[in-house]
């Protein structure tokens, strides 16, 4: 092997760790933002029973899915991997309790909140 092929190996090598801490420290951030999420989303079950928490269960469920997006978003800018976008959300039914139900129904958002349960743990054990 020549010193140029070491020497671009090297930099192959530089790169990819660039990228893998990149994505580390993006998921980071995005795992402590889940979990304030996951927080929200808690309570917000729990006041829905009075249905104050109806909106901050909306929200949460919202932000819960943009946080997932945007973990898929770094994953392929830092990993040069190809994760598809989650798939778009039907259409919207009327009235507050029926959207809410139908987050909760919708088995990519129980996947996106096992991710925002999951991210920050184990990124910290990745650490």
């Amino acid at each position: 092997m020549t010193a140029h092929a070491v020497r671009l190996e090297l930099r192959d090598r530089a790169e990819a760790a660039a990228g893998t801490l990149g994505h580390l420290a993006a998921s980071l951030l995005i795992g402590v933002a889940g979990l304030a999420v996951l927080v929200v989303a808690l309570v917000g079950a729990a006041l829905s029973i009075v249905w104050v928490g109806l909106p901050l269960l909306q929200l949460a469920l919202a932000a819960a899915r943009w946080l997932a997006g945007a973990e898929r978003r770094d994953v392929n800018r830092f990993l040069d991997a190809h994760v598809p976008p989650l798939p778009r959300l039907g259409r919207r039914p009327d009235g507050r309790w029926r959207r809410v139900t139908e987050s909760l129904a919708d088995p990519w958002q129980h996947r996106v909140l096992a991710l925002m349960a999951l991210r920050a743990p184990l990124t910290l054990a990745a650490l």
